[in-house]
């Protein structure tokens, strides 16, 4: 065993390395069989988890994306058309979401 084994990486340190969206970390890491775990971490109120990934796995599949040896849908991808209007799109419907709350929140406070 090495001491690369025993290193695990964060879902916001894969993401720029296969250059996929943040929220498909998870779908690729099990599509291509990237190896997973839960961890959990307590604060002094809640308990939160989080999933780290195997560092060799990763790397391998940033080989395996770079060589060409295996895809990712575009739509996933940071570096496509595809994937780039998909985040324009994330962000202007969260954009919409919020307004949405905020003409809620003053809707309501102008009728009390």
């Amino acid at each position: 065993m090495t001491a690369d084994d025993e290193i695990w990486l964060r879902g916001w340190h894969v993401a720029p390395l296969w250059r996929v969206r943040p929220k498909h970390v998870r779908a690729v890491a099990a599509a291509h069989g990237v190896r997973s775990k839960e961890r959990k971490t307590s604060g002094s109120t809640s308990e939160t988890s989080y999933v780290v990934y195997h560092l060799r796995d990763a790397q391998r599949l940033a080989e395996d994306l770079d060589n060409g040896k295996v895809s990712v849908d575009p739509r996933w991808r940071t570096d496509t058309p595809q994937g780039r209007r998909a985040v324009v799109r994330d962000v202007l419907l969260g954009c919409g979401a919020l307004f949405l709350v905020l003409a809620l929140i003053i809707v309501g406070l102008l009728h009390t």
